[in-house]
């Protein structure tokens, strides 16, 4: 998109202090921002218990609230919780071979 700037989903190494960071970038369309919160959480979905999850708040510049943000190492994303209590899931993974 024209105007947009690159962003970073997670960093490589997360460690305190943890700062702030731009997810994604285009001005008054996307300000997306994140700071890692935790690196050990554990976090039981429907598709398992997850241990030393890194856990992020993440909001946009353009709107109210932020998000809480689950991840596991060789997995991504396991668990989201919204402002007003709404949740997502990870449900099951499947391998490929």
């Amino acid at each position: 998109m024209r105007g947009a700037q690159p962003g970073i989903v997670m960093p490589a190494q997360p460690a305190p202090p943890f700062e702030p960071y731009r997810q994604q970038y285009q001005k008054n369309k996307h300000e997306d921002m994140a700071q890692v919160e935790a690196l050990t959480d554990s976090v039981t979905v429907p598709a398992g218990t997850f241990r030393r999850c890194v856990r992020t708040r993440e909001w946009s510049m353009l709107e109210a609230g932020n998000v809480t943000v689950w991840y596991a190492r060789g997995v991504g994303f396991v668990k989201e919780v919204a402002p007003r209590g709404e949740v997502a899931e990870l449900v099951s993974i499947k391998k490929v071979p």
